[in-house]
């Protein structure tokens, strides 16, 4: 049998940018992290893709582009009373518009790090105990 030609995915113009941020049941809990994607090595796009090795985070100075991604989902996590990292990998055209690749619920995010320096030293296990068992976040964030 032959495989008609389908599109998987459209192709559009911008910037790879992750936008996530900590959800404590009821709401997101600022700041949120910025991952600019950048996943081959080399300049110019010369090289192999190497996943998130060269990727810059940072905390975002507002919460423009997580209204626009992250945000939208706070209704439906709250439903569901979701604790932890949510994350929307999109791409931002110039105008700012985001087109969505893809939606993760989980730890292990190059912003991990920039979470955990909010986390008074000694107390990780036991912020994670807490968003496992429900309680919520501990770190007063």
């Amino acid at each position: 049998a032959q495989v008609k030609p389908f599109v998987l995915q459209e192709r559009v113009e911008g910037t790879e940018v992750s936008c996530n941020g900590w959800f404590n049941g009821r709401e997101f809990v600022p700041p949120f992290d910025i991952t600019l994607e950048e996943k081959k090595c080399l300049a110019g796009d010369l090289g192999c893709r190497t996943g998130c090795e060269s990727n810059v985070v940072y905390h975002a100075q507002d919460e423009r582009l997580a209204d626009l991604t992250v945000c939208l989902m706070e209704e439906e996590l709250a439903e569901e009373g979701y604790q932890g990292p949510v994350d929307i990998n999109s791409i931002i055209s110039a105008d700012g518009t985001p087109q969505f690749l893809e939606f993760s619920a989980r730890l292990g995010f190059d912003a991990t790090q920039a979470w955990m320096r909010l986390i008074p030293e000694g107390e990780l296990g036991e912020q994670l105990e807490a968003f496992i068992s429900g309680v919520g976040s501990q770190a007063g964030c």
